[in-house]
């Protein structure tokens, strides 16, 4: 197909993307401390969509020069990370459903990382939208990192969240990380709706 190509360098930029976040890992990793207080909803640039992350997390400088993610957010003590990256559908043929991306998508990961172990893809909804998420878990840049994505399809373009950290923390992350995840919504209300 000739958008596995695309799909193939999508991930491989991703990729890079997380495996530079992973490199700012501290020697000594904290656990996440938990999601109680106020918690802060994120608009990327362009006003197409929100997510909310909990206490303790934040907005980050997205230092990756060859990746532009929409929202990029780390936890304090900077052991996990979620990024938020959009793409337009109009590069996709019109008949490419979020599914089948998802599916390309994975391929192309797992021939870009061999030794991965990625898990079977599951269905998911995120707010209105319909998606499907997997895990993918192995040693990145000497670092032994898992990584949560979901894919989704707005009107104008298909949303990888993708989030990770190290794999001694996973089960903590995965629910934090889902919890970020499922606040993504599309479309930035309005002010004066309120």
């Amino acid at each position: 197909m000739k958008y596995s190509r695309r799909i193939a360098a999508a991930a491989c930029v991703l990729l890079i993307a997380a495996m530079l976040g992973a490199c700012s890992l501290p020697g000594r990793l904290g656990l996440f401390e938990g999601t109680s207080g106020q918690s802060t909803e994120l608009i990327n640039a362009q006003k197409q969509y929100t997510i909310t992350i909990p206490a303790g997390w934040s907005e980050q400088e997205d230092d990756a020069e060859d990746v532009e993610t929409d929202l990029f957010m780390a936890n304090k003590q900077g052991t996990q990370y979620v990024m938020v990256l959009g793409q337009s559908s109009e590069d996709y043929a019109d008949d490419l459903t979020v599914k089948d991306y998802t599916t390309l998508y994975v391929n192309a990961f797992s021939g870009n990382t061999p030794d991965a172990e990625i898990s079977e893809i599951g269905a998911v909804r995120i707010g209105e939208l319909d998606g499907y998420s997997y895990e993918v878990k192995g040693e990145f840049d000497n670092m032994k990192l898992v990584y949560f994505i979901t894919c989704v399809q707005t009107d104008t373009e298909i949303v990888h969240l993708m989030g990770w950290s190290v794999q001694s923390q996973a089960d903590e992350a995965r629910e934090v990380i889902r919890g970020i995840v499922g606040s993504f919504r599309a479309g930035v209300p309005d002010a004066n709706e309120a």
